[in-house]
């Protein structure tokens, strides 16, 4: 490579004794050689001061010379060693020879002064200058046009030129490296380089100008120190054309008023590549100080800052300029910017990457930045990658961070804050500022940073993030990241400003996890988005512009802003101002308070509205306790998927349109399952068109009073005014459509009070109408629930289910008078207030006869008591076990034995009672089984007298019909018994029975949702039955008899599903009998000589019902009665077979009946079968 390279640094003292060696040997031999050296030709000296040369060497070792100048063709070395010499003149060794071994060395081992320059030149070879003590007045010169390296070394050495002139220069126009290198010698003493310019000259220069990318320019500096003074001076300065500029600064202090280091490399070069390293990264390592301008001009710079401090009172502390930019900062670094609106590190490139790690920046003068990032071209990219990092911009005007897109288009800007500290002073301009241009993207990010101002920055203009653009620049957009621990604190002014005034322009603001933003946000120009997904924010959010900064027109091309709230805290405003602006309230994970945050959509004119503000809250959960008053300046306000509740304020949407064409009220949309509830207490106002547009979205009023829609309704959903009190209304001033929507309403029927509807203009549609019902009990008269100003169609609304039943009554919905009632009454008219005031206290009969709407329980609770009494009614002998004598003769004259039976039996009877006040009839299907266990009290020559004990088991179905609906009752009862008879030896018998049951029913109306729970009662029945029987010969018997047969059900009192509560009284039942059997017996043996026997009969009775009135008493005044038939005649069949198998006698029997009643069309039929098992 062809390279020019210095190093500044701490002497090699290795080096340095291994050349106090060789010095030592070769003045042994020095005079020796001498007049061979003279011979040979290969080194002349030219001046001869301190002799000739000795294999190619000369020391000097005197303490005073003039000027030392040697010239050779071929290698020459030239040595100073005396501790007090003097030189007055110039040290110079030159080599001729432009190939082979023509290396120029100049060896400043030892000296106290050389007043002149020391230069060491090479035609075809390396040109070496070391410097390891003394002071030189003059300057230290290496050059080679040859093959070899260039390099100057200084070690303890203090340079000190003439003014306007280089002290350190090492300059390659051949084919190898320039280095140079400042160091600190073995006992700490420092190099110094000092020199005075005004023309622009360098202290320390590297020069390597052989054209080609192999060519490299090197200055290392390890310690010494280098001051340059004079506004144009520089301190070192490395130039190789398209190879490497390199210069590395590890230790000791440069100070320049003009430039400390300069870099620089043919920058339109494909190759050029430039690369300054101050600082080590070991923290043991000193870190360097440099006062002065820092430059790099290349295709590509490295910039590696790892340790120490750079000032600079003049242009910009650091200033890179290339197409590729790398900037690397370390822990140990700090940077100060103090001239008027310098930067401490400036980059002017193509594509950059700046990596700061821990360092410390400060803006300090006026104008002043930290950091400036300058787009070179279109298209520009820059990385900028800060951790913990500190900046202060504490200037007038200064900023800390700035993103210069440099009226390039299509400029990038990733921005990456994670930790750190960030402050800006009073009156300073910005801790960030972005200059954007067309087309600029720029992205920040911050994680865990800390931005805040310094405390008297709290009352006046300093903001953590500004924005500015030329106002005609187009399709930019800057995006700010705020996320975990990042901390805007808090800007009394402005923590987020954009001053952009272009429709095109984009500014998007994003609050995560725990990001924290105090002070307000300006949006400038342009469609803005600010999204909270976490953190907290507090402050105002101007969509345009700061009001208390600049007038409504400072912002010409305002667009539609957004505000997205998904999560965290936010206390302060959002004001939209101009355009149609949007804000969307998403909030999912849990209940949230809009307490302290007002939103306005912006300025509006009735007259010339355009612009459409938008409200969202979509996909938001148990959105409560919000101010409708905090809410202002919007035209739509749209729930999506979200449930909110609205505690005070009335509600109000300015209208949209085109000119001449604006409505007078905006949108209240609901959709998607969503739910608003306003809970107000008092007169709640929604001036707005309300579109409540799929069937699971309601509007909820919880609050009494009224509540008045300021324009049309369109009902999808549901319109709820259910808040278990009936005195909400719900006042429509404008149009009423119901698109298959709901209204729910309280109606308290005990005080005939309802929410009501009252719709003032034009009705169309259909809507349900859902009745809340209230109060315990009921009143017969009507009660209106929609009033209308119009002449509605009937159909526009319809009760759900279409009908209401509540205490006695069902209610259906009739219109009357334009107006919707719920009435009882049948028919369509309602009654007249006479009819109605005449019904007041009325009993059940009269209002029955009035056209009164019962419901269908009624019948049932009527009917109820009648088909318990005929469940537990009690049989006959014969029915329950079949009879006891054979011809009229005794079956045995001893003792009779012990026998088991059972039965079961089945019929359908249709009661129509004589009279009922609500005309019920029933049709009953019933089932019973029983069992008894006999045994033989007594056994005489008169007769025998049978016990037993029964125990039984009945349920049954009566389907009750009226005119009010359709019932069924399902009655279960068990329980037990126990009879006596007496089985004379003339024929005559007497039986006695009584049993005991217990019933659970369950009661169902057919078109009614609910039903009571299951209904429990009691009932007994006692009987007395005798009959005599007479035998006319042949097996036949005639036999009549008479029954008186008590009943009694105790039913317990309820309360239905419908506030109908109801008790039961009478109940009882003493039913009289009188009948006739014929039967037929015959006797026979079987083959095996088994005794066998038959009977059959037929009988006819006839029933008397002393008692059988039942009442049922509904919501303690309402009594509903019914009679049964007086009369009922009934005939049956029957018959029985015994047999005997071994030691037991068996007995089959079986009956079937027919009754019909005398006064009404009551009717019935049943059978019974059973079998006896004698012992």
């Amino acid at each position: 490579m062809r390279n020019t390279v210095i190093t500044i640094n701490e002497r090699h003292q290795t080096g340095h004794f291994f050349r106090q060696s060789l010095i030592a040997t070769a003045s042994t031999i020095a005079i020796a050689a001498f007049s061979t050296c003279l011979a040979d030709g290969r080194a002349r000296a030219d001046g001869g001061a301190c002799g000739p040369p000795s294999n190619d060497l000369v020391i000097c070792q005197n303490a005073s010379y003039g000027d030392i100048t040697y010239t050779a063709g071929t290698r020459l070395t030239l040595i100073l060693n005396n501790d007090n010499m003097v030189v007055n003149g110039t040290v110079a060794v030159s080599t001729t020879q432009t190939s082979g071994n023509a290396d120029s060395e100049i060896d400043l081992n030892s000296f106290q002064r050389i007043n002149g320059t020391v230069s060491s030149t090479s035609a075809g070879g390396q040109s070496l200058v070391y410097a390891y003590d003394g002071l030189v007045n003059g300057k230290l010169v290496s050059t080679s046009a040859g093959q070899g390296n260039v390099s100057v070394t200084l070690s303890g050495t203090e340079v000190v030129g003439a003014a306007n002139s280089t002290l350190v220069e090492a300059l390659h126009n051949g084919n190898g490296d320039s280095f140079i290198v400042l160091q600190q010698s073995p006992d700490q003493s420092t190099s110094s380089i000092s020199v005075q310019s005004a023309g622009g000259q360098e202290a320390v220069a590297a020069h390597s100008k052989v054209t080609g990318f192999l060519s490299e320019a090197k200055i290392t500096m390890n310690g010494g120190m280098v001051t340059a003074q004079g506004a144009n001076s520089v301190g070192l300065f490395s130039e190789a054309g398209e190879g490497e500029a390199y210069v590395k600064v590890s230790a000791g202090s440069i100070s320049s008023d003009g430039t400390a280091i300069r870099a620089r490399t043919d920058k339109n070069g494909l190759n050029g590549h430039a690369t300054i390293e101050i600082g080590e990264t070991n923290i043991f390592v000193g870190k360097p100080d440099i006062t002065g301008l820092i430059e790099a001009q290349s295709r590509n710079v490295d910039f590696f800052f790892n340790a120490g401090s750079l000032a600079h009172n003049g242009t910009s502390v650091v200033r890179l300029e290339a197409y590729g930019v790398n900037v690397q900062t370390g822990p140990k670094t700090y940077i100060e910017s103090s001239g008027v609106g310098t930067a401490g590190l400036e980059v002017i490139a193509q594509s950059a990457t700046v990596s700061m790690d821990t360092p410390d920046f400060r803006a300090n003068t006026l104008n002043a930045k930290s950091i400036l990032l300058k787009a070179a071209g279109d298209g520009a990219r820059f990385s900028l990658d800060s951790n913990a990092a500190d900046f202060d911009a504490l200037g007038v005007g200064a900023s800390a961070i700035v993103l210069d897109a440099n009226q390039k288009k299509n400029v990038t800007f990733e921005a990456s804050f994670e930790r750190g500290e960030y402050s800006v002073d009073a009156s300073s301009k910005a801790v960030i500022e972005v200059i954007a241009a067309d087309g600029t993207n720029a992205t920040l990010n911050f994680k865990g940073a800390s931005i805040e101002p310094v405390d008297s920055a709290r009352t006046t203009t300093g903001n953590a993030v500004l924005i500015s653009a030329p106002h005609s620049a187009q399709g930019a957009s800057v995006t700010l990241n705020i996320a975990t621990h990042t901390d805007f604190g808090w800007f009394a002014n402005t923590a987020i400003r954009n001053t952009v005034d272009n429709s095109g322009f984009q500014l998007n603001i994003n609050v995560e996890d725990t990001g924290f933003v105090r002070g307000n946000a300006v949006f400038g120009g342009g469609a803005s988005t600010f999204t909270m997904n976490g953190g907290s924010f507090d402050g105002t959010i101007y969509g345009d512009y700061d009001p208390f900064v600049h007038l409504s027109s400072a912002i010409v091309n305002s667009s539609n802003d957004h505000f997205v709230w998904n999560g965290g805290d936010i206390t302060g405003s959002f004001l939209g101002q101009d355009g149609s602006d949007q804000v969307t309230v998403s909030l999912k994970n849990a209940p949230f308070d809009i307490e302290a945050f007002t939103f306005d959509g912006g300025n509006q004119n009735i007259s010339v509205q355009r612009d459409v503000d938008v409200f969202t809250f979509q996909s938001t959960r148990v959105l409560k306790n919000i101010d409708a008053d905090k809410i202002v300046n919007f035209e739509k306000l749209i729930l999506d998927d979200s449930t909110v509740s609205i505690t005070q304020g009335d509600l109000f949407l300015y209208g949209y349109g085109q000119l001449f064409n604006i409505s007078i009220y905006g949108d209240l949309i609901l959709r998607n399952n969503s739910q608003l509830t306003f809970t107000q207490g008092n007169n709640t106002d929604i001036g707005a068109n309300i579109l409540i547009q799929d069937k699971d979205s309601a509007l909820i009023a919880l609050g009494s009073g009224q509540i008045s829609a300021g324009n049309d309704v369109s009902n999808s959903g549901t319109i709820s005014l259910k808040n278990g009190v009936a005195d909400t209304l719900f006042f429509v001033v404008g149009n009423y459509v119901g698109d298959s929507g709901t209204v729910s309403l309280d109606v308290d029927f005990s005080r005939t009070a309802a929410d009501t509807i009252v719709l003032s203009h034009g009705i169309s549609g259909n809507t349900t109408v859902q009745v809340a019902p209230l109060g315990a009990a009921a009143s017969p008269q009507a009660i209106p629930i929609i009033v209308t100003y119009s002449n509605p169609p009937s159909s526009a609304f319809s009760l759900q289910n279409s009908q209401i039943t509540v205490g006695a009554y069902t209610y259906k919905l009739t219109v009357e008078n334009q107006n919707f009632y719920l009435s009882p009454a049948f028919g369509v008219s309602l009654l007249s207030s006479g009819e109605l005031e005449a019904l007041e206290g009325a009993a059940a009969s009269v209002l029955a006869d009035a056209g009164v709407n019962f419901q269908p329980y009624i019948p049932l609770y009527e009917a109820y008591q009648s088909a318990l009494l005929e469940m537990t009614r009690l049989p006959s002998l014969k029915t329950r076990s079949g009879g006891r004598y054979e011809g009229g003769a005794a079956l045995s004259s001893g003792p009779a034995p012990d026998a088991v039976w059972g039965r079961t039996g089945g019929g359908f009877a249709h009661f129509d009672p004589q009279s009922s006040t609500t005309g019920y009839d029933y049709d009953m299907s019933s089932f019973d089984m029983q069992v008894g266990l006999d045994g033989l009290f007594l056994d005489s020559a008169g007769g025998a007298l049978v016990g037993g004990l029964t125990a039984h088991y009945r349920t049954g179905e009566a389907k009750v019909h009226s005119r009010y609906g359709d019932s069924k009752i399902h009655p279960d009862g068990y329980g037990i018994g126990g009879t006596l008879t007496w089985f004379g030896a003339d024929g005559f018998y007497a039986d006695a029975q009584g049993e005991l049951t217990w019933y659970s029913s369950e009661l169902k109306a057919e078109n009614l949702p609910f039903a009571p729970e299951d209904s429990d009662a009691f009932g007994y029945a006692l009987s007395l039955e005798a009959g005599q029987a007479f035998g006319i010969g042949d097996g036949i018997a005639l036999t009549p008899q008479a029954q008186l047969s008590f009943a009694s059900v105790d039913i317990d009192s309820f309360t239905g599903a419908y506030s109908d509560h109801v008790s039961f009284s009478d109940g009882q039942s003493l039913l009289a009998r009188a009948g006739l059997a014929v039967s037929k017996e015959s006797a026979w043996q079987d083959v095996n000589g088994e005794a066998r026997s038959a009977n059959i009969y037929g009988l006819a009775n006839l029933y008397y019902e002393f008692l059988g009135k039942t009442t049922a008493t509904v919501t303690q005044a309402l009594e509903f009665s019914s009679e049964p038939d007086d009369f009922t005649g009934e005939v049956g069949v029957g018959g029985s077979i015994d047999w005997q198998a071994g030691k037991l006698r068996y007995s089959a029997f079986a009956e079937i009946t027919a009754s019909t009643g005398f006064d009404t069309g009551s009717y019935g039929y049943g059978g019974n079968v059973g079998l006896k098992v004698r012992f």
